[in-house]
């Protein structure tokens, strides 16, 4: 005969089973689940679609729950990410301290979200999950939304500051690799120090920008404002054959001029590049300009004039990206910035190919961006098959986290200088 259930071993059945179900919950709703809690048995705390009432005395707590949740979230769903971003953060922070100590800088300047990333990732990331978990508790949204929200909010996050930071580091790292006698800035104020340079009425080109100067170099920024009059170099190094290089990391829109500065050097109308290319993905990550004088290098673009580089280099920090399409971006790039001596592809690791069918193997490139007018909708890469890699002429290096990885790209600097040398008349 069956034993009835009492009362009591129902009880203590369901709390079995309530335990092994919070057991089976990841860490972050475990956590959450105590946040609710705390709620329920703090009446005075009030959260719903038209109040926010936390009271001093539960404050605390509150928020220790609340930003624990965050943590655990990201902790949680994204432990894989999270291991590559310290190896980047590692290795980034290092090579930094070491070009700061070479080049006897005070400090090298990050913006402040890249700044705020590379302390700490995980609080970071965390800190964009406050409204949408604040959301679930107002009744906004329900917790499985929250999980969808938060993931593409993190992934999205991450895979951003991720490239950032490795195109930061490939730029200390051809840095680090040089034989430098000096470094040079070129100071050039930003929305804080003028801020009519967020004026939406000013007229673009109409504002004359003076000719900054050059000076020594005691920090740099990685990443300038993108309120800025003109587009400078981010640093201008001195080699010890007393020729300079100029190293741009990344395009903005600027709105300011200067009188006569296409006189010297060779230049290209941005306006017809817009005209031609449309306005999407037009530049490279990183600019190289080679001179004699640093003073023919301080001022690299204003509104209507952009300078031809020497070389344009594209960075890859995943696989997600085809080789077939770097490529063909970089082709664009090229056309767009005409640069004297090429552009180089950089990647982490290797790009995957794109499948290619048997019957379409040869068939000739159509370059998507050399359609006319200006197009209003974002560059997309053709599907069409290209040339084999190796028939396009341009390098391809897989750095990882090596600096010596970029050492080609000096060979080619260095065999530019030495045809430049024998040729100059006062080598003769």
């Amino acid at each position: 005969m069956a034993r009835k259930a009492t009362p009591t071993s129902g009880m203590k059945n369901t709390a079995i089973r309530c335990t092994r179900i919070e057991n089976e919950m990841p860490q972050w709703e475990q956590i959450f689940k105590q946040l609710t809690d705390y709620i329920s048995k703090n009446p005075s705390i009030k959260i719903d679609s038209q109040v926010i009432i936390i009271p001093d005395a539960e404050r605390l707590d509150f928020y220790r729950f609340f930003n624990e949740t965050r943590r655990a979230f990201v902790n949680g769903e994204f432990a894989a990410e999270l291991e590559d971003t310290y190896a980047l953060r590692e290795h980034f922070i290092g090579l930094r301290e070491s070009v700061i100590t070479a080049l006897k800088l005070n400090r090298i300047q990050t913006n402040v979200d890249i700044e705020r990333y590379l302390q700490d990732p995980v609080e970071a990331l965390a800190h964009r999950l406050y409204d949408p978990l604040l959301d679930v508790l107002r009744g906004a949204i329900i917790i499985d939304e929250f999980t969808n929200k938060a993931r593409n909010i993190v992934s999205r996050l991450i895979s951003t500051r991720y490239a950032e930071i490795y195109r930061d580091w490939v730029a200390l790292a051809l840095i680090s690799i040089m034989r430098l006698a000096k470094s040079y800035t070129v100071p050039i104020p930003d929305q804080f120090e003028d801020p009519e340079l967020t004026d939406g009425e000013t007229v673009p080109g109409l504002v004359i920008q003076e000719m900054p100067n050059t000076m020594d170099a005691r920090e740099f920024r990685l990443n300038f404002s993108q309120y800025t009059p003109l587009i400078v170099p981010n640093i201008i190094l001195e080699k010890e054959t007393d020729s300079y290089i100029a190293l741009r990391f990344g395009y903005n829109p600027v709105f300011r001029r200067v009188p006569d500065l296409n006189k010297h050097g060779e230049w290209s109308h941005r306006e017809d590049i817009h005209r031609k290319y449309g306005d999407h993905n037009l530049w490279p990550d990183l600019g190289i300009y080679l001179s004699d004088e640093p003073k023919w290098l301080k001022v690299l673009a204003d509104y209507y004039y952009i300078s031809r580089p020497d070389i344009i280099i594209d960075i890859y920090d995943s696989d997600v990206t085809t080789l077939e399409t770097a490529i063909e971006i970089m082709r664009r790039h090229i056309d767009i910035m005409k640069p004297r001596i090429g552009g180089i592809l950089i990647c982490r690791k290797p790009l995957t190919r794109r499948a290619v069918s048997a019957d379409s193997k040869g068939a000739t490139e159509e370059r998507s961006s050399g359609a006319a007018g200006r197009s209003s909708a974002p560059y997309q890469p053709s599907m069409e098959a290209k040339p084999p890699i190796q028939a396009t002429g341009i390098p391809v290096l897989i750095a990882g986290y090596e600096a010596e990885k970029l050492k080609p790209i000096l060979e080619i600097i260095q065999g530019v200088e030495s045809q430049a040398s024998v040729s100059s008349p006062t080598s003769q």
